[in-house]
């Protein structure tokens, strides 16, 4: 779509990945002047401007209609008011014309003006019934806020001392309006320091009582208004009454009168507790963080209000603040929210942003913070009844190691955080369901819960673009915006039409629902990205379920292909489930064939085995886990990647045993295994400990002797033909160039010959400089995929030694299959049974050769519910903040460099408008 430059509103629309959504009609083409660079907006609602301020004002509810030109007030007019950090001025954008919608602040002057506030303002708030904006202003030695009446925003030609203002001590960062409530007998107190039903004392500014507005309608309870304000350089939070702010002397700018200063706290709440790991010391348990003790300086930066709390975000200390603000004018900080992260307990999380729910169907209200350090997103419950003082942690890391079990982890970091409840109903004209109501999959329930069901066209119902309940929207730094789920109501008809563990339906409803038939219970996660496409494999509808490109392929280390009917050859098979499962099947290419749930072999139509081709089952418990379409390769003693190319310094121990070492192989970190550690496994699992040994990963010596002209065998003790014997070259390599890894270091691996070496001395001797190597897996298959590699578990312990981690994280973080011997089925559950994120198989052990090799190609990759906020060709973008206008159902995302305001209709997830 062509770009139509800088001062226009932009004509066309990026669709979100949604089956079943159209895009949104071609908004109107309108020339205003540029307002690229935008910050924070607020929105007021205002008829017409010759009226009176009383008469002018109304609730954001009021403006629902549009009209063909600006000038026309027979209905209340929708304004954006938009900062402009880099001006300091507030842009007045009429949102309900599509007619020169920006609004010209001074018209005698030649082209539409903007309104002047201190330069760098950070924040905008603007009152219910849109009485009054107040704007907060970081401007050096002139930090302050600024009261904008409504009156003065349309033509009235204001100046900078226009504005009743007041001066701060320090630079203001976030703002936010709350109520001080009446008294029970409906009094009000007019300052904090006032007695309830004292009389108010107004300045009487040009003479007139509240001449800028009186914010006393503005409270649903008759309540008073007031600004609360964080000074991040001081610490803490100011309250300041709004109404004493408005009534001031336009263009006077003395000191804000604080009425309350909350310097806020760093109290760390102690970190969780990590599980017990197992006695046998097999694995590397979490680590305990102590409360480190350190003191830290409150930083405060973003807040959110949620009911009478107030979160506030910290940039200098590893907590969230929590005040209750019940009362504003005796605000008090609760025990803090922890922010250990479960990935690197030691750093120090800090905070820049948070965002709270409203409160859900089943009442409960959460809150999102993004983590300042790596842009990962935490959520807490923080429910009335209870909640959580560190991030929630779901319920199955195992599932998706590659997300943090306490974190969302998206692809570029989020810049701005929105919460909102979306309520995409179309109302049943016979039950009349308008109200919010989760979706009932039950066969024989009926009402308004049954309305929302996805149609068997997948025409309609539930659906990954339509948006029924309380979502996150995370807008990037990259320009994106991503959906998450934090409580949908359509989540109980977006799964698997029979329930099974195996689809990760943790507690599995019998008999057969009328859902929409996707593959996993958690297509619709709480707190997890939402998909973008329906996750079901359905002719004229979508292929989406993980599956196979085609059968797998076994070949011979000279690449000959072996058939897998082959009696003498081994075969992959899919483990078989330990529940009962009546629908176990494989996606192969654009086909479902169905697996023997007793055997993992492919079932014939009637029943029998399949035996002409390899099996595997895919993992379909989250999709998420499924990250990217990819090759796989599953070797026989393949070498481990990450080795090539290295030189390490070999030391005969004059014992039988030899150490390499290099620090810079990192061997724990790129999975070595060892002897001693697969014992010690064996030993947990209650297996004997006599495979070890072969199972042991060793170190191939790659290097080439000394070339036969070499001056060097004049004086050795071995000659150039001996060593080449014995040896061989690194094209047809021997059995004496294998040294068994007993035992593995980060920076070295104590080894032992694996019985085809003659004795110690002759291996210096064919080698006897530094020498390149390679580490091979002892015995079992390895398996490796071309864009995530050879997945492992494999750490440092307190000694030094590399051992599997105990984190229940890692426990899919598997790339070495043994092979099981006997001929019985393997189950999920075996120690033979291979199991990574992906996909599960075993290998039997029938005879193999070194790089026989396994290839086959995974498909349907998880694709996340996102929107381009801009075109994919442009480049300069900054999201500086999101807003939801509600009363249109819009997100609004100001863009900090060349976009403007850009605005999303979430009903059908497109951008409907943008003002640049």
């Amino acid at each position: 779509m062509p770009r139509l430059g800088l001062g226009s509103i932009l004509g066309g629309t990026w669709c979100a990945i949604v089956i079943g959504s159209g895009c949104a009609a071609q908004p109107t083409d309108t020339p205003v002047r540029a307002i690229q660079s935008s910050g924070p907006v607020a929105f007021v609602c205002l008829g017409d401007p010759d009226g009176e301020l009383s008469e002018m004002v109304h609730p954001i509810d009021d403006c629902t209609t549009t009209v063909e030109t600006p000038d026309d007030y027979s209905v209340p007019h929708l304004y954006a008011l938009a900062t402009q950090p880099n001006t300091g001025e507030v842009a007045v954008i009429d949102l309900s014309t599509d007619t020169n919608p920006l609004v010209d602040a001074n018209p005698s002057v030649p082209g539409p003006g903007f309104l002047p506030v201190g330069a760098a303002p950070t924040a905008i708030v603007a009152t219910a019934k849109s009485t009054a904006t107040f704007v907060a202003s970081a401007q050096p030695r002139y930090e302050g806020i600024y009261g904008l009446p409504s009156n003065l925003v349309r033509g009235a030609s204001p100046r900078l001392t226009s504005w009743p203002a007041c001066a701060l001590p320090a630079a203001p960062e976030a703002m936010v309006l709350v109520e001080d409530p009446a008294a029970p007998d409906g009094s009000i107190r007019p300052a904090c320091d006032a007695a309830y039903g004292d009389d108010e004392v107004d300045a009487g500014c040009e003479g007139v009582a509240h001449c800028h507005g009186d914010l006393a309608t503005e409270t649903a309870a008759g309540g008073r208004l007031k600004l609360v304000v964080t000074l991040p350089s001081e610490g803490g939070i100011a309250v300041i009454d709004a109404q004493d702010l408005l009534d001031r002397e336009a263009g006077t700018r003395d000191p804000c009168v604080v009425e309350r200063w909350l310097p806020l706290a760093a109290d760390v709440p102690p970190p969780p507790t990590p599980e017990p790991a197992p006695a046998s010391g097999a694995c590397v348990p979490e680590p305990t963080i102590e409360p480190s003790g350190a003191t830290y300086q409150p930083i405060p930066a973003g807040i959110a209000l949620g009911g009478d709390q107030l979160y506030v975000s910290d940039r200098g200390a590893p907590v969230i603040h929590r005040l209750d603000l019940s009362d504003p004018c005796d605000p008090r900080e609760l025990p803090a929210l922890g922010t250990a992260s479960a990935e690197d307990p030691e750093r120090t999380a800090t905070t820049r942003s948070v965002a709270v729910s409203p409160l859900t169907l089943d009442l409960h209200r959460y809150l999102y913070a993004i983590d300042d350090i790596d842009g990962s997103i935490m959520v807490y419950d923080v429910s009335d009844t209870g909640g959580s003082a560190q991030p929630l942690s779901r319920p199955h890391p195992e599932y998706n190691p590659f997300q943090p079990r306490d974190r969302v982890r998206l692809g570029s970091p989020p810049r701005e955080i929105v919460i909102v409840q979306h309520l995409a109903d179309d109302a049943n004209d016979t039950t009349g369901a308008t109200t919010p109501v989760y979706c009932d999959p039950d066969p024989n329930a009926s009402g308004p819960a049954t309305d929302y069901r996805t149609a068997d066209d997948f025409e309609s119902g539930a659906a990954p673009g339509k948006l029924r309940g309380i979502f996150a929207l995370a807008v990037l730094m990259s320009g994106d915006m991503v959906v998450i789920d934090v409580d949908d109501y359509d989540a109980a008809c977006r799964g698997p039409t029979r329930q099974n563990e195996l689809y990760g339906c943790s507690d599995p409803v019998s008999g057969t629902l009328a859902s929409s038939g996707e593959f996993s219970c958690l297509v619709s996660e709480p707190h997890q990205v939402r998909a973008g496409t329906f996750l079901i494999s359905r002719d004229g509808i979508t292929d989406r379920e993980p599956g196979l490109a085609a059968f797998p392929t076994l070949n011979d280390a000279d690449g000959t292909l072996i058939d897998p009917e082959d009696p003498g050859s081994p075969r992959m098979l899919a483990t078989t489930p330990t529940t009962g499962v009546t629908d176990f099947r494989i996606r192969v290419g654009s086909e479902t064939r169905v697996l023997d749930p007793a055997s993992g072999y492919l079932q014939t139509a009637n029943g029998d085995d399949d035996l002409s081709e390899h099996t595997l089952a895919m993992n379909l418990e989250d999709p998420r886990a499924q990250l990217v379409d990819q090759n796989w390769t599953v070797t026989y003693e393949g070498a481990l990647p990450g080795f090539r190319d290295h030189f390490a310094e070999l030391v005969n121990n004059q014992d039988g045993t030899f150490t390499l070492r290099d620090v810079t192989s990192a061997f724990c970190h790129r999975g070595v295994q060892s002897q001693n550690a697969i014992a010690a496994t064996l030993t947990d699992q209650g297996l004997d400990t006599a495979p070890a040994a072969a199972l042991a990963d060793y170190v191939q010596i790659f290097s080439e002797p000394p070339v036969s002209t070499d001056s060097y065998w004049d004086q050795s003790a071995c000659t150039y033909s001996d060593c080449s014997s014995l040896f061989g070259n690194r094209e047809t390599p021997r059995e004496a160039r294998d040294l068994r890894i007993v035992e593995a270091y980060d920076d070295r691996l104590e080894l032992t010959s694996r019985g085809a070496l003659p004795d110690d001395d002759t291996l210096k001797c064919c080698f006897p400089g530094v020498v390149e190597f390679r580490v091979r897996s002892g015995a079992q298959w390895t398996v490796i995929g071309d864009q995530l590699g050879f997945l492992h578990h494999m750490d440092v312990a307190e000694d030094g030694t590399c051992r599997p981690s105990c984190s229940p994280d890692s426990e899919r973080l598997e790339g070495r299959v043994r092979p099981a011997p006997g001929t019985e089925a393997v189950t999920d559950d075996d120690p033979f049974a291979f199991k990574n994120p992906f996909f599960r198989f075993t290998i039997d052990a029938q005879p193999s050769t070194r790089d026989m090799q396994f290839n086959f190609s995974t498909k349907s990759r998880f694709e996340p519910l996102l929107l381009h906020v801009v075109p994919d060709d442009e480049l300069d973008v900054q999201p500086t903040a999101a807003t939801y206008l509600r009363v249109t159902g819009e997100l609004v995302v100001s863009d900090g460099s060349l976009q403007g305001l850009t605005f999303i209709d979430l009903s059908n997830l497109a951008i409907t408008r943008q003002y640049n």
